[in-house]
């Protein structure tokens, strides 16, 4: 359990197979080999604000897209597939059941 601790704001995970596995979190990817027991990490850069980044990731796409509609060079459909992977009326399609049951 992570419930109040310092681990329950972090994503982890573990991946394992016959011959290794993986391990990871918001910091470093460790992969281990088992018959050779070799390993190796990576250290991940630092992700800033919050959900490790993708906040910051979702509001960079945002500001491309409406750039790119600015400038004439896409329009707003377009600019909301290529940037943010979907539409006004998917993304309401998808969650108008969640916020109707707040």
């Amino acid at each position: 359990m992570v419930a109040l601790t310092d681990a329950i704001s972090r994503r982890r995970g573990r991946k394992s197979g016959s011959t290794g596995e993986i391990v990871y979190d918001a910091v470093t990817i460790r992969v281990s080999d088992f018959s050779s027991g070799f390993e190796v990490v990576y250290n991940m850069p630092c992700a800033k604000g919050g959900h490790d980044g993708g906040d910051d990731g979702l509001a960079l796409s945002l500001v491309r897209a409406v750039a790119k509609v600015k400038r004439g060079d896409m329009g707003v459909s377009e600019a909301q597939r290529t940037f943010l992977n979907c539409t006004v009326q998917e993304f309401l399609r998808k969650n108008y059941i969640k916020i109707n049951k707040l």
